[in-house]
């Protein structure tokens, strides 16, 4: 149960992180419009963005391919993300850290991955302890919360 828990989690801040470079992507290039064609400050939206690279792609098109614009795509962003151990510790502190109460969440998310080891190693703990103690190599006096 914890393991569901857990994913919807990763999967979310996964998403958040993806939202969050994808917008950077298209403010990098509504940026780099503005600049070149001297468009008031804060005229192209990101909503916009798609529309207004039509029309200068219909209009000024030699002008517009020889801009540094990047590709922006979700979809590229989301399938990007590290994947093992490095998940947890690359991607995730890189996406908590552009959320709002930083530290708030960092504590959590760490508190989190925290208790999942612990379940696992009582898990582990006890696979080992049961057929130690059913083999009767350890007399039945002694608990287990001692030996363990």
């Amino acid at each position: 149960m914890t393991s569901l828990y857990a994913s919807i989690t990763i999967f979310s801040i996964m998403g958040f992180k993806a939202t969050n470079d994808y917008g950077r992507c298209l403010d990098r290039n509504i940026l780099i419009l503005i600049n070149e064609f001297d468009f008031p400050e804060l005229s192209i939206s990101r909503d916009e963005y798609p529309a207004v690279l039509m029309y200068l792609n219909a209009t000024q098109a030699e002008r517009l391919a020889q801009l540094p614009l990047k590709t922006c795509h979700l979809e590229d962003f989301l399938d990007k993300s590290a994947s093992g151990p490095g998940l947890a510790f690359i991607v995730f502190t890189e996406a908590v850290l552009h959320m709002p109460g930083a530290s708030v969440w960092s504590v959590l998310f760490f508190g989190m991955l925290f208790t999942l080891g612990l379940t696992s190693m009582f898990g582990n703990m006890e696979s080992v302890i049961t057929p130690v103690f059913d083999m009767g190599i350890f007399p039945r006096s002694i608990p287990k919360e001692a030996i363990t």
